[in-house]
């Protein structure tokens, strides 16, 4: 919708609602339209999924995995494509046999780009500093500080429930 509005001569930006308040307010309208008209359209497709979901996995399965590959072929119609998408589906099948939290390892993937995009940006506005001193000062402010500090409790909060419990356990 945005690219409609930039080939209308459309300037984005915040001055939009100051500059061209018209085209604002057909956006917020078109959108609110169409809102309405996706609850209707998903109570159909919601029928019709139900539908799929009663054909039996030994027909489903074979389908899904077919369409997957097609897919991850037809991205850039490389091989290697698939490939990749069989060693991501074996390394899932690794993590459900495990029993690690395969949602974890999707949020990482998803995220990981996005993370070290930012972190390489943050590198290059440290502007000439060596690594050590570009990294001391990311580490050192207060923002930074408070979400590490925040993700190290996270992934040291199993471990150290696990030690109580045995020392619990040890005592009792």
């Amino acid at each position: 919708m945005m690219s409609a509005l930039v080939l209308k001569g459309v300037t984005m930006g915040p001055l939009l609602l100051i500059n061209q308040p018209q085209f604002l307010s057909a956006t917020f309208a078109s959108m609110f339209v169409s809102n309405i008209i996706m609850v209707f359209a998903a109570i159909v497709i919601a029928k019709i999924f139900v539908q799929i979901l009663k054909i039996p996995y030994s027909v489903l399965g074979p389908t899904i995995i077919m369409m997957a590959t097609i897919g991850a072929y037809a991205t850039k119609n490389t091989s290697v494509d698939v490939i990749l998408m069989a060693i991501s589906g074996l390394i899932g099948f690794i993590f459900v046999t495990c029993k690690f939290n395969s949602s974890a390892m999707i949020l990482g993937l998803v995220l990981g780009i996005i993370c070290e995009s930012n972190l390489r940006r943050a590198y290059t506005i440290a502007d000439g500093a060596t690594l050590m001193e570009a990294t001391v000062n990311i580490v050192t402010r207060p923002m930074t500080g408070i979400i590490l500090l925040i993700c190290l409790v996270v992934l040291l909060n199993p471990v150290i429930k696990q030690l109580l419990d045995k020392k619990k356990q040890g005592t009792a």
